[in-house]
């Protein structure tokens, strides 16, 4: 179990690695950079922003630099420093933001987790004992339809129900 436990720890580092590179390639391949966000092309006009002062700007961020030395910057602020970068919402340190909300991120899972053990537990108790039934025919397909439809899907009906539906 050990070695079990060792080795998937092992390949989750190439996983990880992998996922913060691909996290950094779509941001790279978007139209448009952070200037950009930062300072939509409408109202560069209105703020009095000219080409000069928006390619300081780039300067200053670094995306003047090659994409290789963006990275590689990119990748040791996260990993020495755990810097996500900031919330173009309120400019708020990401990592800041991201423990303000994880109380009630975690709240949300461990109910939901909760809900679906004894949920599922239930249903799978009735399900063998009434094995080969048309009530355990119908749990199972029931139970397939949950676990092959994505989690998204679920959350927008139940945003639809508990918004509009529901009087709460």
């Amino acid at each position: 179990m050990t070695r079990y436990i060792i080795r998937r720890l092992l390949i989750a580092v190439p996983v990880l690695w992998g996922i913060i590179t691909l996290t950094f390639i779509i941001s790279e391949i978007m139209p448009g950079d952070y200037v950009d966000a930062l300072v939509p092309p409408g109202l560069r006009l209105e703020m009095g922003l000219d080409e000069a002062q928006l390619q300081r700007l780039r300067e200053s961020y670094g995306l003047d630099r090659p994409v290789i030395v963006r990275y590689a910057i990119w990748l040791r602020e996260l990993l020495l420093h755990g810097n996500l970068g900031y919330s173009f919402v309120t400019g708020q340190p990401a990592l800041q933001e991201m423990a303000q909300v994880l109380p009630a991120t975690l709240q949300l899972s461990v109910v939901t987790i909760l809900f679906s053990l004894v949920v599922g537990t239930s249903l799978g108790i009735i399900s063998a004992i009434k094995q080969y039934s048309v009530l355990d025919h119908l749990l199972t397909l029931q139970a397939f339809v949950w676990i092959s439809t994505p989690g998204f899907v679920f959350a927008i009906i139940a945003l639809y129900m508990f918004s509009l539906k529901l009087p709460l």
